[in-house]
């Protein structure tokens, strides 16, 4: 197995990880899971450079790294449902997760056909959005771990308006970029039918 793959397979088990952290309860438990999915975060950067540079691409990293990406992102936005401190809606999780699945599933219909679609500029962008809006709610999680008191006083307001921002906006580009892929390739789709 190259190093992009171990850096992928490495994300799929920090994606458990991380969840495992973020809902168990434990002392300090959502501060390991932000710097699980900052870690998780890096490797996706990383197995795509590496693969990149050296010219390291194969069928497995095709596959498994956006796998990687969607359960990592699903897993952060599903949490931030259950999670009394964020309380984000359920519609938007599903969002996140059908867009991915719908996706995906477009990707799986065209290798079927040997056809390869690859990521575009928004889709990646979209991508960007949700791994910068997961961290940044992960890290007011822990802060408000380490420092409840502070977090309570003053950064309490500023949390909501800034997670909201980022929340909504996020599912935006998500649902629009998906609907952009889905219109692009839609003669691919019907042809499956």
């Amino acid at each position: 197995m190259n190093l992009p793959n171990k850096l992928t397979s490495s994300r799929m088990i920090m994606a458990f990880l991380f969840l495992a952290a973020l809902l168990s309860g434990v002392p300090y438990g959502k501060t390991i899971a932000f710097f699980l999915f900052i870690i998780a975060s890096i490797t996706d950067a990383l197995d795509g450079y590496y693969a990149r540079r050296y010219n390291l691409f194969t069928d497995f990293g095709k596959l498994m790294d956006p796998l990687a990406d969607k359960v990592l992102i699903s897993a952060a936005f599903i949490s931030f449902v259950q999670l009394p401190e964020t309380r984000v809606p359920a519609w938007i999780a599903v969002v996140v997760v059908a867009r991915e699945f719908a996706v995906t599933g477009m990707r799986l219909l065209a290798a079927s056909k040997g056809m390869l679609l690859g990521a575009h500029r928004w889709g990646k962008n979209k991508m960007v959005s949700q791994v910068v809006t997961s961290a940044i709610i992960l890290a007011f999680l822990s802060a408000n771990e380490l420092f409840p008191i502070a977090m309570e006083k003053v950064m309490k307001l500023p949390f909501s308006i800034t997670m909201n921002v980022l929340v909504y906006g996020t599912v935006t580009l998500t649902a629009v970029t998906g609907a952009l892929f889905l219109i692009k390739h839609k003669e691919l789709m019907l042809s499956g039918v």
